[in-house]
């Protein structure tokens, strides 16, 4: 009758041969290095990639639309001060608008020729350093004046319908 002897890891049996110790070693350590490359370079494409992180188009769209609706007492104020003056603002301040109004838009800024400009939301995904532009289009007081809304550096499905190229 045989005994069944313990079985002993490889790295500690002592009559296994030391190369096969290293061999079980090595083989080890390149699993590992396999598996960290896969990792990183699966986290570096979506840092890198924004079609690996774009957020959600139809949240995106419903909160930029919210965010252009918001902004109408602003170009109220800002068409208000071209009638006035015949000239656009050089800062918001001169607005007069209520205090607190452009707390809510912190990214809020304005461009050459009255231009209304701000960064959209985390529904924007990796589209989120891009911004959105409010540009005035005619003269104040027209009959044919209207805020011509585009996106720069967002990607055409997270704009509302009225913002994207060719409307």
């Amino acid at each position: 009758m045989t005994s069944k002897r313990p079985t002993t890891p490889p790295e500690l049996d002592p009559t296994v041969s030391p190369y096969k110790r290293r061999s079980y070693n090595l083989l080890a350590m390149l699993a590992l290095v396999a598996l960290a490359g896969i990792a990183a370079y699966i986290l570096l494409e979506r840092y890198y990639n924004p079609a690996a992180t774009d957020g959600d188009p139809e949240r995106a769209r419903f909160e930029l639309d919210a965010q252009v609706k918001s902004l109408q007492p602003v170009t109220a104020a800002l068409e208000e001060h071209y009638l006035a003056r015949q000239d656009w603002p050089e800062t918001l301040t001169e607005l007069n608008l209520e205090p607190g109004m452009l707390e809510d838009f912190a990214s809020l800024r304005l461009g050459s020729h009255g231009e209304l400009r701000f960064n959209g939301s985390e529904a924007l995904g990796s589209y989120q350093s891009g911004s959105l532009v409010l540009a005035p289009q005619g003269v104040p007081g027209a009959p044919d004046f209207a805020w011509q809304c585009r996106g720069e550096g967002i990607g055409q499905a997270y704009l509302p319908d009225y913002c994207q190229a060719g409307d």
